[in-house]
This record gives structure tokens, C-alpha cells and sequence, in this order.
């Protein structure tokens, strides 16, 4: 006696089964002879057309590109290295040297910002910059009262005429306008028409 047995797989399933499993594989296995063939100085003349691969050339390649994934997924994550804190300009300014370049270029100036060592990599601090001071190197990091800027625009609710936005991009001696002003190890601000030193990092 003969048994036949038949299975009807509905068309959803069938849909299911190229989109989550047929189109996936079709996916890794392009990738894995691209990659092979890259790895080969560009020679793809391996994968013509009409040419066997052999499973156990498969299944190296599968492996070599499983063992990169483990790789790259054990990776540590990439160290961000801040700039910090170096030295506050011996020159005091109101909030209009120049803007940021010019501000930055201040800290680049070995007599102005002696501790910053003349470094072309030398600018006027960001708020980041200072806060990640104070956190790695402590509080007494910067004893020094300063400007710093933001790249914010804020309004002073005491004091609403004078928005705070880095003096205008540090090109306002106003006393209606206001910038970000280091001081007692916290932020603070000041109206432009006050000088204080530049803070410098690098």
C-alpha cells in the first residue's frame, strides 16, 4: 500500500519564507563572495559565472565573516580625548575681540596664554570643554574668572534686555548684550562692556 502525502503551504507563508529567510541568506551569501574577492586584490574572476564553490570554501567564508563580527562587536568603544583647560589669556578683553577666530587666536599667542604653549591647536574654550576639566582634573582645574563660549543664545530673566549670546559671536562691547563668563568654578555671564581673560584649551 502507498501512502502519498501532500502539503499545501499557503501563499503568505511562502511569502514569508523568501522574505525572512530566502532574501537574508541571498543577502550574506553576495556578501560573503564580494568580500572574499575584495580580499583577493579586487580579482572577482573567482565568482564567474557558472563557477562551483565547494562548501568548505563556503564555510570559510561564512566563518571569516562571522569571526569580524565578533570582532567589531567585543571592540571597546573609541576614546573621545576632549581638549582641556590650559590657560587663561594675561590680557583682559571686552566681549568684542574679533570674534571667534580672533578670540581663539589670543590662546594661540605663546605671550598672551603662556600656559597653552603657543599651540595652533590652542582656542578659546567651549562650556564641554570646561566642564569635562572641572570632571577629570577637579574643581581647582580653572581658578581663573573668564570668557568661554557657547554657540547658545539665551535670555537673562533679571535681566532680558541683554541676551546672552556669546557678545554678539564675541564682536559686542554692549552693555545690552551679555556672554558666557567663567567664574568660582561655576558658569555665570557678564555684559559685554566688561573685560575679563579668555579661557584657553587644548
Amino acid at each position: 500500500m502507498d501512502f502519498h502525502v501532500r502539503i499545501d503551504a499557503p501563499r503568505a507563508g511562502i511569502r514569508r519564507f523568501v522574505l525572512f529567510i530566502a532574501v537574508p541568506i541571498a543577502m550574506v551569501l553576495v556578501t560573503a563572495f564580494v568580500a572574499r574577492a575584495m580580499g583577493k586584490d579586487d580579482d572577482l574572476s573567482w565568482i564567474a559565472s557558472g563557477q562551483k564553490v565547494s562548501a568548505t570554501s563556503f564555510h570559510t567564508v561564512l566563518n571569516d565573516i562571522q569571526g569580524r563580527l565578533d570582532t567589531l562587536e567585543n571592540a571597546p568603544a573609541p576614546q573621545v580625548n576632549l581638549p582641556v583647560f590650559c590657560a587663561a589669556t594675561a590680557t583682559l578683553y571686552d566681549g568684542g575681540p574679533g570674534g571667534y577666530r580672533m578670540a581663539s587666536l589670543h590662546c594661540q599667542d605663546m605671550n598672551d596664554a603662556q600656559g597653552c604653549g603657543g599651540a595652533s591647536s590652542a582656542h578659546m574654550c567651549t562650556a564641554q570643554e570646561l566642564l569635562h576639566t572641572v570632571m577629570t582634573m577637579g574643581d581647582a582645574a580653572i581658578q581663573t574668572e573668564g570668557w568661554y563660549s557657547t554657540g547658545v543664545f539665551s535670555i537673562n530673566a533679571a535681566q532680558s534686555s541683554s541676551p546672552i549670546q556669546d557678545c554678539g559671536g564675541w564682536q559686542s562691547n554692549s552693555s545690552m548684550q551679555a556672554g558666557p563668563d567663567w567664574a568660582s568654578g561655576t558658569p555665570q555671564w557678564s555684559t559685554c562692556n566688561n573685560k575679563h581673560s579668555i579661557l584657553c584649551c587644548k
